[in-house]
Formats: C-alpha cells, sequence, structure tokens
C-alpha cells in the first residue's frame, strides 16, 4: 500500500530563522524518512512570506527544498497544499480566475493546479525540487474518506483575536455578508483573501526592522501576559478591554485568554465550525495552522472529534519557538518535527514525532551559507509537455 507522510507549517525563509530545517541535522533526520514514503504532502505555511519579501524568503527556502528532495525515490510523488503564510504560491491561479470575464468558477474542496498555473514562485520550487509537483487548494482527498487542509479557514472562526480574526470579522460585519451555516469554499476566500493579499503586498515594503516587529508580534503578546510585571498587568487589561468592545460590535465571540490550552480550544472549536458549515464528509480530517499536533498520548481523544463525527488530526509543525516551547519535547506539546502517516487500505492515519529525539541545541543550528540566487520569471502558462526539471529562467 502507498504510504503518504503528511507535514505542514515549515515556514521556510522567514527573517526570524526559526524553520528548523535550515540546521543540517533535523534536515537529515527527515530526509531519511522522506526516503521511506510513497508521497509528500505539504500541507501548508512551507514557505514563510509573511516576515520577508518573497525574493528573501526563497532564497533561503529553495536550496532546503531541493536538498530534501534528493531524499526521495524515483516516482515519489509531491504535493503542496498553500496556507496563510504562502498563499501567494496561487497567485497567479486565482489572478486568472478573478478575470475571466463569466467570473470564476465555483471552487471546490479540492482544486488541482500546476505549478506553472500557480505563480512564479510555484514554478521556482518546482525547478528546485526538480520533480512535478502538484499543488491542490484548499486540500486534497488523500484516501478515501482522508480530507487534508492546511486549516486557515478556522481564522474566521478563532476565538482569539488575530489578524485574520479580525479583518474576517470586520469584513463579514461591513458587507453584511456572514460565512453561511451551509458554505463553500468561495464563502472563506471572500473574507480572508483580501487580508492575504494586503499582508503580502504590505510584506513586500517593509523595512528589516519592521518586518522582523510585525514577525514577533504575537509571541511578544503571550510573553507579556505570562509576566507578572506591573505593565503585562495592564497590557492584559487592556486587551480584555479591547476583546470585550470587539464582542460588543457584533465581530466576536472572541476571548482574551492566550494560554496554549486557550490556543488549542480555539483552533478546535474553529476547525469543527469549518467542516460542519463545508459539509467536508470525511471519516477523518489532517489540518495544521495551529502547529499543535495531535492527537497526542497525553490528550482526551474525543476531544479530536467533530460534532458531525470526523476525527480530527493535527500535523503540527517544523519551527522551534521558545516562547511558545520547553526546552524538551517532553513538556512540550508544540515541539517541532511532527506529521501525520496515512497508509491506506482504511487504515486510520497516525500521529508521529520524527525529531521527538532531538536536543533544541540541534534544532537552531546554524546551516551556514545554504542560500540560492533567486529570479522570478512570468512562467509560460500553456499545456505543452515539460520535463521534470520544471520550465527554464526560474533560477539565475
Amino acid at each position: 500500500m502507498a504510504t503518504s507522510l503528511l507535514i505542514s507549517d515549515l515556514h521556510l525563509g522567514g527573517r526570524l530563522k526559526t524553520d528548523v530545517l535550515r540546521a543540517p541535522k533535523p534536515r537529515e533526520v527527515l530526509k531519511e524518512r522522506l526516503a521511506e514514503v510513497d508521497r509528500v504532502i505539504l500541507l501548508g505555511d512551507v514557505m514563510e512570506f509573511r516576515h520577508s519579501p518573497q525574493r528573501d524568503a526563497l532564497r533561503q527556502g529553495l536550496p532546503i527544498l531541493s536538498d530534501l528532495a534528493t531524499a526521495l525515490r524515483p516516482g515519489t510523488e509531491i504535493v503542496i497544499v498553500p496556507g496563510n503564510h504562502d498563499w501567494a504560491l496561487i497567485e497567479g491561479w486565482n489572478a486568472r480566475r478573478a478575470a475571466l470575464e463569466e467570473g470564476p468558477p465555483p471552487m471546490g474542496l479540492d482544486e488541482v493546479i500546476t505549478a506553472v498555473q500557480a505563480s512564479e514562485a510555484a514554478a521556482a520550487i518546482e525547478t528546485a525540487m526538480k520533480r512535478p509537483i502538484e499543488f491542490r487548494y484548499p486540500g486534497l482527498w488523500v484516501e478515501d474518506g482522508i480530507y487534508a487542509t492546511h486549516g486557515h479557514y478556522l481564522d474566521v472562526h478563532a476565538l482569539l483575536p488575530t489578524v485574520e480574526r479580525l479583518g474576517a470579522g470586520a469584513l463579514q460585519r461591513l458587507s453584511g455578508e456572514m460565512v453561511p451555516l451551509a458554505a463553500k469554499p468561495a464563502d472563506y476566500e471572500r473574507v480572508l483573501a483580501p487580508w492575504y493579499a494586503f499582508i503580502g503586498a504590505s510584506v513586500e515594503r517593509l523595512s528589516a526592522n519592521a518586518s522582523t516587529r510585525r514577525a514577533t508580534s504575537s509571541a511578544r503578546a503571550y510573553e507579556r501576559l505570562r509576566s507578572r510585571s506591573p505593565r503585562a498587568k495592564a497590557f492584559g487589561i487592556g486587551l480584555r478591554a479591547g476583546v470585550a468592545a470587539l464582542n460588543a460590535t457584533g465581530i466576536g465571540p472572541l476571548s482574551a485568554e492566550l494560554s496554549g490550552q486557550a490556543m488549542i480550544a480555539s483552533a478546535m472549536h474553529a476547525i469543527d465550525e469549518v467542516d460542519a458549515r463545508l459539509n467536508i464528509g470525511a471519516d477523518h480530517l489532517i489540518f495544521g495552522h495551529c502547529h499543535r499536533p495531535g492527537p497526542l498520548d497525553s490528550d482526551d481523544i474525543d476531544a479530536w472529534l467533530t460534532r458531525v463525527g470526523t476525527r480530527l488530526w493535527n500535523t503540527g509543525n517544523w519551527v522551534y519557538e521558545p516562547r511558545f516551547q520547553t526546552p524538551t519535547k517532553v513538556d512540550s506539546a508544540y515541539w517541532p518535527g511532527t506529521g501525520v502517516v496515512v497508509t491506506g487500505g482504511g487504515t486510520p492515519p497516525s500521529s508521529e514525532r520524527i525529531l521527538s529525539e532531538m536536543s533544541s541545541t540541534v534544532l537552531v543550528e546554524d546551516h551556514g551559507d545554504l542560500t540560492a540566487p533567486v529570479r522570478l520569471d512570468p512562467p509560460e502558462d500553456d499545456d505543452s509537455e515539460r520535463d521534470d526539471a520544471g520550465p527554464e529562467g526560474v533560477l539565475a
């Protein structure tokens, strides 16, 4: 039976250098695992286009993807499902759909897109990995009864006051068009895509210092709330007052609780809403986005079941963020280096902690000069047959 490995939230090329696959040892461990599977599904936020301009992120990220691809056996499939941090990977496909005279066709749960159709950045990734890459959006059917998506649609229903949650809430209030109980992917795109486009455009124009401040804003807020200082108390009071005001406007429901428990509770509540409103109809739903793998051995398994009976699985993350993670994997549910395995044949998915024995020192080890010059050229959008190296002229 064919084996699929799903991993997400690599966040390659971010300015903060928290992506652990920059370091050689974590990358070697992952390569050993990649050599054993028949299909690799990168389930969103592969690239970090929120913290760095695309050119800079690709310069750092493409050599890592190229190195990972050397471990794959001939014939191993690669699928990428864009998330909110690398939504720009399908910006070309989105633009062409929007430009159609009759309007964009309805978006299904599993759209199939070639790298050339997707964007210049997507074509650059295909070239770097030297084999065809299939882009799917907003998710894909991994096997019968098993659906996978990055999970960014949950931001519409999340309880925490993130940028996407506030933006989606404000757009719904201003337009008077809420995501309906019987929704389609286009309903979620309508309230999220404008924010993705705005954030992506602004990042291209930010200075290095401004980009770093934006990248660390959530972590700094979390750190303040954990502190016992008077300043932290004042911040907490202000946050609660702000959330109360937002709830009063009808943008909520929102919560001012930012603990680790509140974060996962918010995500589980929200993905439950997405599953029910899109009527996905899967037995198992695999998602990423919230960086919290699961279910873990210590979890209440019933908490990973939606109201319609779908079993939930989260792929976790591949970033090391000391503000959110403790120094040892034993104490940290957010420890990086996790994934979900699907073997097919009616076997349920399973969680896997690939870097569970790796120390924090090794995770953040410098990767040296692993960079590549990047030139993004408009891809040729045609139906002609291309070789496995992808379109020419993408990498200088």
